[in-house]
């Protein structure tokens, strides 16, 4: 049995689950359909092969004086439940569907001991089959699994799989006091915006503006996901935010064919006094910096400044999202064309913007807004900043517009 020590962001995610195990998001769930009657047997047999292929799968964590350690087991078969629906009316089973879901999110996992992970099979009318995969949500990231459903049905249409690698060591974080020189405190945003139910809305920069962008990127060796979120973070800044550090997201493994490396939420300082070129250029040498370390403790970064740091989520985050899960298999797997798997939705607290590339950058922002107008109306602002970029680059930070253009021509006939 071997025995290591979590990274920092598993770790934080198994301390939350242990002070709340059956809050929403605790487990992920994901639901999954092949397309076609997958034999049960034969499925089974497959995950024991998965299983076997990623350590973290049957794996078990538990407290020590060092932190969080996790314990794998030389086998770690998955609890299965099976369900059979068959005689069930087709419009009721939606219904039904949205009950297990519901029911399954409040069965929580002895993290001490195996299994982590839990296998709904359904038997649908006609014979066809649904599943329903939970784990906790310290267990796998949404990149983890992906890797393990591929590795699934590379195992169902009886493809080898890659050999297992080697976890790499972790990697001390180094040089955070000058990162963090001028720092307050973690960002928060009251909800100035009207404290409303919790919605979600998008908007779509056009094709012109998206390639100008990308242009202004790729001209300055900017990432555009570093851009966006430091644009976010000064207009939310603008608006209310508290303090000048934000959680971003980032993907840190590379190529890594391994399940268990968690996407790192990254304290990242937006504050500077210069103009917005080279305040961009700082960010990016910072986004370099930070990719060199393979796991980075976020707490031990704010303690080493001074700032006083929770353990709970900040409440307001940025992703980048590119590949959606289906798209990564797919492109892998070009058989499964029927595949489909979703992670469940869960409804997150504050505010939190997605970015997701194309032709047609695609804003979205949830959050606790008075109306989807008023969410909208940030996003408008957002956009507006994007598509000025390459005229503000020679501009101090302080000086970039959050009006808008009809806006600024109201202040101007008032004044």
């Amino acid at each position: 049995m071997r025995q290591y020590p979590a990274n920092p962001m598993q770790s934080a995610a198994y301390h939350r689950y242990g002070m709340a195990p059956k809050a929403p998001g605790a487990q992920v769930q994901v639901s999954i359909s092949f397309g076609e009657s997958i034999n049960s047997e034969f499925l089974r047999q497959a995950w024991d092969l998965v299983i076997q292929r990623h350590p973290m799968l049957r794996s078990a964590f538990s407290k020590s004086s060092e932190g969080v350690v996790i314990r794998e087991a030389d086998k770690g078969d998955p609890q299965w439940v099976s369900l059979d629906w068959q005689s069930v009316p087709p419009a009721e089973i939606p219904e039904k569907w949205n009950a297990l879901v519901a029911a399954d999110a409040e069965v929580d996992f002895d993290t001490l001991s195996l299994p982590l992970v839990r296998l709904h099979e359904i038997r649908l009318p006609g014979g066809s089959g649904h599943y329903l995969l939970t784990t906790p949500v310290f267990l796998l990231d949404e990149f983890s699994i992906a890797r393990v459903l591929l590795d699934l049905l590379q195992t169902l249409g009886q493809c080898p799989l890659a050999p297992a690698g080697e976890f790499p060591e972790p990697v001390q974080s180094k040089s955070w006091r000058e990162f963090m020189d001028g720092a307050s405190t973690p960002m928060r945003i009251e909800p100035r915006f009207g404290d409303g139910a919790f919605v979600r809305a998008s908007v779509l920069l056009d094709r012109a503006g998206t390639s100008a962008f990308s242009k202004f990127c790729h001209d300055n060796d900017l990432e555009e996901s570093l851009v966006v979120r430091c644009l976010w973070s000064l207009l939310l800044r603008r608006f209310g935010a508290s303090g000048n550090l934000m959680l971003c997201r980032f993907d840190a493994r590379a190529e890594s064919t391994e399940a268990g490396f968690f996407q790192n939420w990254l304290p990242i300082v937006q504050s500077w006094n210069g103009n917005i070129g080279d305040w961009l250029d700082a960010a990016q040498l910072l986004e370099d910096t930070v990719a060199e370390n393979i796991w980075i403790d976020a707490d031990e970064v704010l303690r080493t400044a001074g700032l006083e740091f929770s353990s709970t989520e900040v409440a307001t985050s940025f992703e980048w999202r590119g590949a959606s899960m289906n798209d990564m298999i797919h492109s892998a797997l070009p058989r499964w064309i029927n595949f489909d798997a979703q992670i469940q939705a869960v409804q997150s607290p504050g505010f939190h913007l997605e970015a997701r590339p194309g032709a047609r950058l695609e804003l979205s922002i949830s959050g606790p807004f008075s109306t989807e107008a008023a969410a909208k109306e940030i996003l408008s602002r957002l956009a507006f900043l994007i598509n000025g970029l390459l005229d503000s680059r020679s501009k101090p930070v302080h000086r970039l517009p959050i009006l808008l253009p009809e806006e600024i021509r109201a202040v101007r006939q008032s004044s």
